[in-house]
């Protein structure tokens, strides 16, 4: 008794998927519909039902911006046929006359619809186009929807309309139960099987159009190369694949670059990575320069340079009644010091031993010249001190040796060192009548050092 049971609500559930579309659903759309010569015709207003008639087939529609893609839309679409003007009109030709916001002009190419839906991102407006499968159109996305009959009494009427259901069971007259229940199970699963080859995924591939942005181009496919979770899942096993070969890639590339200063750090790459690091550190070791022999006669040399610099610095800062020469050499002072620390942080194997040993007596001849000069300030600036008529010069060598320069220095340290000179003698900063005497003398003989040497310059 129990196994008849079974039987019967197997039956019974395959009768009622089997019913047609008009018994159960109705569909619903705020238009009115009626024909013109042939022609469907809309208009908008209030919501009206119209009944299916026949039949309805739905299966599931997906389209994708392209293949993989994650940005997918899906949508139910429909075939079946409903009263419009008096006719049976396909719900498709109706879909492709619906005008609204968010619907464009669609329009019908050999049976299939070009559905075209707006949609709004910030400022700007797209426009996607769907190419439906044949004879089939979605009902939601085009502002309708099905509306089931709420009398169960149509329902119980149409089971009586259509006793029987598609492809029957057949039981021979001698099979017992099981037999029976077995015929079922199968008739059942083969429906489900059917049911679920009609309602096969559909791959979209987008492309940007000028006007409408962007349209969508369908290409139909098997249930089996539908996209699935195993695909994606490929897709994003290759992704990864691709960046740890990129950051691999990468690594190397840094190692092959670094220059590895110890035998153990050498050791461990060797023991991590292999033949590949032990490639790459020899490059490294090949590209890169010899290391220096001399480390001990630099530091030496550049000690003695800044103990030196220090000299110098405390004989300018002395110069206190001179202040306008002393901020001159102070700030040449300054320079020298920089250039200095550069040639201590240079001294890794970027600049040869040639040129930091040039550096380095640039630096001692800029150093002496500063000093001659500042030399010569103190002297002529001691109490006592005072310049005859035989302290003017009257060649180039004693108008250098007045100055406290040599004849090598630039036409800009010439003209920097002699106008600090002028204003530290300015007679304005006199402090009595003699004191001016002393510095209008003093002016007059820096004067004729300075044409003195300019003019011998010149010819």
């Amino acid at each position: 008794m129990r196994r008849s049971l079974t039987i019967c609500g197997i039956l019974s559930v395959t009768a009622w998927s089997a019913l047609p579309a008009s018994a159960a659903d109705r569909l619903e759309m705020p238009y009115s519909c009626t024909t013109r010569a042939n022609e469907i015709v809309l208009k908008a207003g209030a919501p009206q039902l119209y009944e299916i008639l026949g039949n309805k087939e739905q299966r599931t529609y997906t389209a994708c911006r392209e293949a993989g893609s994650p940005n997918c839309k899906t949508m139910t679409i429909y075939r079946f046929a409903i009263p419009c003007g008096g006719k049976s009109v396909s719900w498709v030709e109706i879909a492709a006359k619906i005008r609204s916001e968010t619907i464009g002009a669609s329009w019908l190419e050999a049976d299939q619809l070009n559905l075209l839906i707006r949609t709004n991102k910030g400022n700007a407006q797209r426009t996607a186009r769907f190419i439906i499968p044949g004879g089939y159109a979605p009902i939601e996305e085009v502002g309708a929807r099905l509306n089931p009959h709420d009398d169960l009494s149509d329902i119980a009427q149409n089971l009586v309309d259509h006793p029987t259901v598609p492809n029957p069971v057949s039981v021979p007259p001698d099979a017992i139960a099981a037999d029976a229940a077995d015929a079922a199970i199968a008739a059942a699963a083969d429906m489900a099987a059917r049911s679920a080859a009609s309602s096969a995924i559909l791959v979209a591939d987008t492309a940007l159009i000028s006007e409408e942005a962007w349209q969508t181009v369908v290409y139909e496919h098997d249930v089996g190369a539908a996209v699935s979770p195993a695909a994606g899942g490929l897709v994003y096993a290759y992704t990864l694949g691709a960046l740890a070969l990129t950051l691999l890639a990468a690594m190397f590339g840094f190692l092959g670059r670094h220059r590895w200063r110890t035998p153990f750090s050498f050791a461990r790459l060797r023991t991590v990575i292999g033949g590949s690091a032990t490639r790459s550190w020899w490059r490294s070791k090949l590209s890169a320069k010899l290391p220096r022999t001399d480390n001990q006669t630099f530091f030496n040399g550049v000690d003695s340079v800044a103990a030196l610099l220090l000299q110098v610095e405390s004989l300018v800062y002395s110069l206190k009644s001179a202040g306008p020469l002393r901020d001159t050499l102070s700030g040449e002072l300054k320079g020298i010091r920089q250039r200095l620390a550069s040639l201590k942080q240079a001294d890794k194997g970027e600049l040869s031993e040639a040129r930091t040993s040039a550096g380095l007596r640039a630096i001692v001849r800029d150093l002496e010249r500063i000093r001659r000069i500042a030399d010569s300030a103190a002297i002529s600036m001691s109490k006592g001190a005072r310049v005859g008529r035989g302290a003017v010069p009257k060649t180039a060598a004693e108008a250098y040796e007045l100055l406290g320069i040599n004849a090598s220095v630039s036409e800009a340290t010439l003209k920097k060192i002699v106008d600090g000179l002028r204003m530290s003698w300015h007679p304005d900063l006199a402090r009595d009548a003699a004191d001016r005497d002393l510095r209008e003398e003093r002016t007059k003989c820096i004067n004729i050092a300075w044409d003195l040497i300019t003019g011998k310059r010149a010819a």
